[in-house]
């Protein structure tokens, strides 16, 4: 686990600053998004609604951190990575010697989310945590699924970080 403040410093690998900068945080628990809260209410009710939908549509969800990300999920979450910035006409900025090194140097600060489909692993997303907060996260799919960006992105990040008493 990262401690407080840490530089991730992988020269020549595209990141060189503190990793609350690096990625966007994931904050609190906000009740709005679990249990209606006063303000937001609607916008809360079409989060879930679209949740449900993802849902309906056959997928699940595993939660994987530290050394239960295997090298095979690493592999198919840089294919995915690479797959979702070339549909975008963008290069990735990060190579996959980059995670490699991630994984080896600071297993236990990753955090995997696979989003699965007819038993198949169609989407995943890396994050970074510390000892209190979850940080921001690297995505990509190989199947298109109506709302799968938010629900693994969001909606399971904040599932993990009230599993693991995160900000």
């Amino acid at each position: 686990i990262l401690p407080p403040g840490v530089m991730l410093q992988i020269q020549g690998y595209g990141a060189t600053q503190p990793l609350s900068t690096m990625h966007q945080q994931v904050m609190g628990r906000p009740a709005c998004l679990w249990r209606g809260a006063a303000s937001g209410v609607q916008s809360c009710q079409k989060m879930r609604q679209d949740s449900r939908k993802v849902y309906e549509q056959g997928l699940s969800f595993e939660h994987k951190q530290g050394q239960d990300i295997s090298e095979q999920n690493l592999g198919y979450f840089y294919q995915c990575y690479t797959n979702t910035n070339q549909r975008r006409g963008q290069r990735p900025y990060l190579n996959r010697d980059f995670f490699a090194r991630l994984h080896a140097q600071l297993p236990e600060s990753l955090v995997l989310i696979l989003a699965q489909q007819d038993g198949q692993v169609v989407a995943c997303a890396l994050s970074l945590r510390d000892g209190h907060t979850l940080y921001g996260r690297y995505w990509g799919c190989t199947r298109y699924v109506p709302g799968l960006h938010f629900e693994t992105c969001y909606n399971q990040a904040i599932q993990f970080c009230i599993a693991q008493q995160l900000r």
